[in-house]
């Protein structure tokens, strides 16, 4: 007898886009919803810094993933009557390039829906440089290339996955309530 839990929202994002500040803010004002960082879940699985486990080679990268689908299913069992809402991404920049999180992950971790936030290159590395967090020193045009490698890695997600994809420009004080309500339409109407 399978237990049902509670809908795995993704929200997708190049790092500076405001994945974190907004999802932090909606969870704090929606008591039916919880959320974590999919970095943070493998800082704590791994015992390992963020910024090693991001600058790792790419094969390490793609395996230290191994342990999200788990520790996510372990979460979720935790709170089985909240939704969650796990800020990711599709593409991490290793100082070395660009390396994809694997489909099999993504399939794994059982979403029931992805949210891909976005914004101005210019905004992206403006938020970087301002923000306490270590993050990639990269150019205007090195995030452009970052953001179309993480939107197409995302459909490519949705079109192998069949899972509802909500895109939002996450602007200045940016509010999640918009793309979540998307996505509960899409949800049903799927």
């Amino acid at each position: 007898m399978s237990t049902k839990r509670a809908p795995l929202i993704m929200v997708f994002g190049i790092s500076g886009v405001g994945k974190t500040t907004a999802c932090e803010a909606f969870v704090k004002s929606n008591p039916t919803y919880f959320y974590d960082r999919a970095s943070a879940i493998m800082q704590r699985a791994h015992r390992t810094a963020i910024e090693a486990l991001r600058t790792t080679d790419s094969e390490s990268i793609k395996s230290n993933q191994e342990v999200l689908p788990s520790a996510v299913m372990a979460l979720r069992e935790s709170f089985p009557y909240k939704i969650m809402l796990l800020d990711c991404h599709a593409i991490i920049d290793n100082d070395k390039g660009l390396v994809e999180v694997p489909l099999e992950t993504i399939k794994d971790l059982k979403p029931d829906g992805f949210i891909l936030l976005e914004a101005d290159a210019i905004v992206v590395k403006q938020r970087r440089e301002n923000a306490e967090r270590v993050r990639p020193n990269r150019t205007v045009d090195q995030i452009e290339a970052e953001r179309l490698e993480e939107q197409r890695t995302v459909r490519s997600y949705v079109s192998n996955l069949h899972v509802p994809l909500v895109i939002d420009n996450a602007s200045i004080n940016y509010d999640l309530a918009s793309a979540i309500r998307r996505l509960d339409e899409k949800r049903f109407i799927s």
